[in-house]
């Protein structure tokens, strides 16, 4: 017999769906037994929905039974029992053999092939972990015990053929040599009534929502948790939601959006949403559901729709979402942003998209007081950054830092703890009219690696407006802040290392160069009167040598200015820049330098590559000066069309290119430069044949 919706669905005066009705649909076995079995394991569990089967099983075998030989004696019970298991075999719930059959009743051995159960589940490509035939082995139970009248035969599942066994055993034999295996009774489980009661109060009391639907979307049967979830966000009454009613018309404003779905489902897919946005009346909401076709036999008569609502959830992911962004350009920020006050004040103003407040000042710790930095507020910015606070005198920021941890105050005016005490102190102390706004207060301190900086400070206007989880993110936030300031102080700390380095070098520069040059050009000058007098033609060597020492101390000393001032490495032109650096080379080395130039550029050279080129070029020359023993080097810079080409070629010792590491002779740093510009770069050497180094960047 197929189960039919009726059956399905059994009235209540309210229309509302009781767990007990599925109890009716049990005892009809037929094509709708699956979906029954189905949908009772996922409401009750497997082992709830065995014990269900069971009894049902046990109760429709015995009556069967009754009715098939009711008047049946010991001696014709083993044939009764042999009708009656041909009987159900013929109503195709499988194929029986008895293997064994010890009479009166020792010992019954029943084998089973494609029964019923485990003949659906291999259909369904399922593999239980235990024997799934509870209903055969119930209908087995009510069989013996009706035709013997006994109550306590029970039946042990030996072996599963769902599990990959050859075929199904059932061994039928009385409860007391069963031992502790667990069996089929035909008696039913004392509580499984009890439970069965359990699960109607906790399908009743679920909160999710469970509604049987029927073709045309009307409701049948639905549990009370609908009624909630219609007076939340549905303009519709309590009173409206009755069997009936259209389904999609309890949600006004999102009626094509549910009905997409309710309608795939009628077509036969289970659907299931995640966070299914519904604007319902203008009120959005999120849901997590699943829609399940209920078939009678092939025909699809309705819909299970099964719904929890995750509103709730989905915002606090939002917002949590926000925050992470926020949180995330905060970081970027501190990362682009170089000046300290512009980059407080934007997490400031980022912060407040995520906590909102009145008023908020972020204090750096100096010593013995605290200092404001940066403020958003109605406060005028003058006044606020002139703010300090002796941390003697201000007991509530003295907790903060010491206890590096949040403190709340919920009302400055009327709370009584120390906290608003000493707040009140220190407002009567600057002035009342400063801080009269403030009601509710939060303090978090900004620490790095368990080192105080400061704190910031939130406030509201709102009493007991601040709570645990503003703490939390507010410290989120301060160690932000706290990066931020650490950065600056580190950076400012690295600047001033890296102006005294930089003063060093340049006087090693000065000292190294320029210093000795001028020496040599003194030395000359000096002596130059009287190496005329003896001999002009010598007079005249040193003279034209000492034109050259002046001209490269001051093409030196102009070097060193662009070491000064960088920019003026792009405002001038490569080829000027090359000629100026073979003249200070010229002067210090007494070392023959030619630049040479050929073409033009096809357009100006971007100022990356110009002063990575220039930058190659002096380095090429440094190496010639230190290490090639060299006396003449040629400089070429060649553009065309496709690229612009540097070359540095010496008449030097070589080397051997494989024996040297790619970053000793400064050719690492070349290296770097190179790949930072795009260029290829190129070293050609051989051990008596001078150096080549050849730069190419298109």
């Amino acid at each position: 017999m197929n189960t039919n919706l009726h059956t399905l669905l059994q009235n209540d005066e309210r229309g509302q769906l009781l767990f007990g009705g599925t109890r009716m649909a049990l005892l009809d076995i037929g094509n709708g037994f699956w979906s029954l079995r189905r949908q009772l394991e996922a409401l009750a569990g497997p082992r709830l929905a065995d014990a269900v089967l069971q009894q049902a099983g046990a109760n429709g075998g015995a009556s069967f039974a009754r009715s098939f030989a009711p008047d049946v004696t010991a001696e014709t019970a083993v044939s009764a029992f042999r009708d009656c298991l041909a009987a159900y075999e013929a109503a195709g719930f499988g194929q029986f053999d008895i293997e064994t059959l010890r009479w009166p009743i020792g010992c019954i051995s029943v084998r089973g092939y494609n029964t019923f159960e485990a003949w659906m589940m291999q259909q369904q490509a399922q593999t239980p972990n235990h024997p799934s035939c509870a209903y055969t082995a119930g209908v087995l139970v009510g069989f013996i015990n009706a035709l013997t009248g006994r109550q306590d035969i029970v039946c042990v599942k030996k072996s599963c053929q769902a599990q990959g066994a050859d075929h199904c055993t059932f061994e039928l034999l009385p409860a007391a040599e069963a031992n502790s295996t667990a069996v089929v009774a035909f008696d039913p489980d004392p509580f499984l009534s009890q439970q069965i009661n359990m699960l109607d109060i906790l399908f009743d009391q679920m909160p999710m929502g469970i509604y049987i639907l029927d073709r045309e979307l009307r409701l049948r049967r639905f549990n009370p948790t609908l009624i909630d979830f219609v007076r939340r966000y549905s303009p519709r009454s309590a009173e409206q939601v009755v069997p009936g009613v259209s389904f999609v018309d309890l949600m006004p404003g999102s009626e094509a959006a549910a009905r997409a779905v309710l309608e795939k489902a009628l077509a036969g897919e289970t659907m299931r949403q995640e966070a299914f946005f519904l604007e319902i009346d203008g009120r959005p909401s999120y849901w997590d559901s699943v829609t399940t076709p209920l078939r009678d036999g092939e025909e699809i008569v309705g819909l299970v729709h099964v719904s929890t609502d995750v509103t709730e959830r989905v915002l606090a992911e939002q917002r949590l979402h926000e925050t992470l962004n926020t949180m995330l350009r905060m970081a970027q920020n501190l990362v682009s942003t170089v000046e300290i006050k512009p980059l407080l004040g934007t997490i400031l103003e980022q912060l407040q998209s995520v906590i909102d407040y009145d008023g908020a000042a972020v204090f750096v710790y100096k010593e013995d007081y605290l200092q404001l930095v940066a403020y958003r507020g109605p406060i005028e910015q003058e006044t606020a950054l002139a703010l300090r606070f002796p941390l003697a005198e201000v007991g509530v920021n003295q907790m903060v830092i010491e206890s590096r941890a949040p403190v709340v105050i919920g009302d400055v005016h009327t709370e009584e703890t120390a906290a608003a005490a000493s707040f009140r102190q220190v407002a009567g102390n600057h002035g009342s009219d400063l801080f009269t706004y403030i009601r509710s207060w939060l303090g978090v301190p900004l620490l790095v690696k368990d080192r105080v900086l400061g704190m910031l400070c939130l406030d509201q206007a709102e009493p007991d407006f601040y709570t645990p989880f503003h703490s939390e993110l507010a410290l989120a936030f301060a160690s932000q802040i706290a990066v931020a300031i650490e950065n600056a102080r580190l950076r400012e700390q690295t600047e001033q290392i890296a102006a005294v380095a930089e003063r060093n070098r340049l006087a090693r520069e000065l000292h190294d160069a320029v210093t000795q040059t001028l020496f040599s050009a003194s030395l000359i000058a000096d002596v130059l009167p009287r190496l005329w007098q003896r001999s002009p033609e010598m007079g005249q060597a040193k003279l034209e040598e000492l034109r050259e020492l002046t001209r490269g101390a001051l093409a030196e000393m102009r070097t060193l200015l662009l070491e000064l001032r960088p920019a003026t490495l792009t405002e001038s032109s490569l080829e000027e820049l090359l000629r100026q650096l073979a003249t200070a080379v010229i002067g210090r080395s007494r070392l023959q330098v030619t630049v040479e130039v050929a073409g033009e550029p096809e357009r100006p050279l971007s100022p990356d590559t110009q002063v990575a080129l220039y930058r190659m070029a002096q380095e090429s020359l440094n190496n010639v000066v230190k290490h090639a023993g060299a006396s003449q080097v040629t400089i070429t810079l060649r553009f065309d069309e496709a690229a612009t080409e540097l070359r540095v070629q010496d008449n030097g010792r070589g080397f051997d290119p494989s024996t040297v590491s790619a970053h000793s002779l400064g050719l690492g740093i070349m290296r770097d430069r190179a790949a930072k510009i795009g260029a290829d770069l190129h070293i050609e050497s051989q051990i008596g044949e001078g150096t080549a180094v050849c730069v190419r960047v298109g």
